[in-house]
């Protein structure tokens, strides 16, 4: 006859992020100790991916006749745990004691529910007693395939405690991608949002790429999450692909999807005809930006095909480039310019020329 009882341990997260790795350092190390009669067998629910559910489980277990053992394993049979070598004279598997940098993935023997022991008549034998810190791989079952982890232990009944002491655990949350075992990626201390290019400042009806930087810079894109606080005056994509809808001011938040880091900056929306220090108004229904520019300049036009063509000239009155003007709005590239202060002389086929002073970095 088994009996088992179970005890939820609470334990504080911490995150880690490198190829979006969590990691749950156990302060104060959690014991399970078997002589205790008090707790008269114990076991700890392990929520190894941050969800609030129990994902695997320690538990105590004893077979009358032959003492107490540990087994670990899910509630959940998609999840399993890597098992090693060998059966216990009941058919049950034995996990598999892995030292650090062991290599956990879709290439490992699993098993729903592993014993980490042999039961004796007259004690229990821990397969992973007497060899100091050792991790136990697991896996998770998730849309497109498996998540991996570990979780590390140490088992020690010579000692008074008895027992087993769980330590810490982490997850990959990238989806099919092993994890070596103590591996707690590099943890990301700050997110940095911006527009690309460093803009923030854009025309009503134009696009704007959102980027994000990370410190330290070894931390890879985990996985962002973007919204902005005002919807009636932009959107933003999932890509961090800002739409201007209308004038004002919105707040775009960044959120690192992995470690739970946010930063945000405000993006300020404006009309035509204003000059907005980043961009240079043309008047008359056009807008020329981003001034400075290091190799793109677009110009906007309110209404479709007031302007029909433009050049830029070089402060010594050379025409360096002459192009054709879209309905709406075209992109020039300037990259080849030399860094100074140029003329573009935009055509208006009702009004003329109009001069816009731009700057290429």
């Amino acid at each position: 006859m088994k009996k088992v009882l179970f005890i939820v341990l609470l334990l504080c997260i911490n995150y880690a992020a490198n190829a979006c790795i969590r990691f749950k350092d156990i302060k104060p190390d959690s014991v399970l100790r078997m002589d205790d009669t008090s707790q008269f067998g114990t076991g700890a629910d392990i929520d190894i991916d941050g969800d609030g559910k129990p994902d695997f489980n320690f538990l105590w277990v004893q077979f009358s006749g032959f003492g107490w053992t540990m087994y670990v394993g899910s509630n959940d049979t998609t999840n399993a745990v890597v098992q090693g070598s060998g059966t216990t004279q009941f058919g049950d598997t034995l996990a598999m004691p892995m030292v650090k940098d062991s290599l956990i993935g879709p290439a490992s023997e699993w098993s729903i529910i592993s014993m980490m022991g042999k039961p004796l008549a007259d004690s229990t034998e821990l397969g992973f007693a007497g060899l100091g810190d050792r991790y136990i791989g697991v896996r998770m079952k998730v849309p497109g395939g498996y998540k991996y982890g570990w979780i590390l232990i140490n088992a020690d009944t010579a000692s008074a405690t008895k027992g087993i002491t769980v330590k810490s655990f982490a997850i990959d949350y990238a989806v099919n991608v092993p994890i070596k075992a103590g591996d707690t990626g590099a943890l990301l201390q700050n997110i940095t949002a911006y527009g690309k290019g460093g803009i923030t400042k854009v025309l009503k009806a134009s696009t704007l790429q959102m980027e994000a930087s990370y410190t330290p810079s070894a931390n890879t894109n985990n996985g962002l999450r973007w919204k902005v606080s005002d919807t009636t005056k932009a959107t933003i994509s999932n890509a961090g692909l800002l739409t201007a809808k209308d004038t004002g001011k919105v707040v775009v938040t960044v959120t690192d999807t992995c470690s739970g880091k946010t930063d945000d900056t405000t993006i300020n929306i404006y009309a035509f005809k204003t000059n907005v220090g980043a961009m240079v108004a043309a008047g008359d229904g056009a807008a020329v930006y981003h001034i400075p520019s290091r190799g793109a300049l677009t110009i906007a036009q309110e209404t479709a095909g007031t302007y029909t063509n433009a050049s830029i000239v070089a402060i010594d009155g050379r025409v360096l480039m002459s192009f054709a003007l879209e309905a709406d709005k075209t992109v020039i590239d300037i990259s080849m310019l030399s860094g100074g202060t140029y003329t573009m002389v935009l055509v208006n086929k009702q009004k003329g020329k109009h001069v816009v002073c731009i700057i290429k970095d």
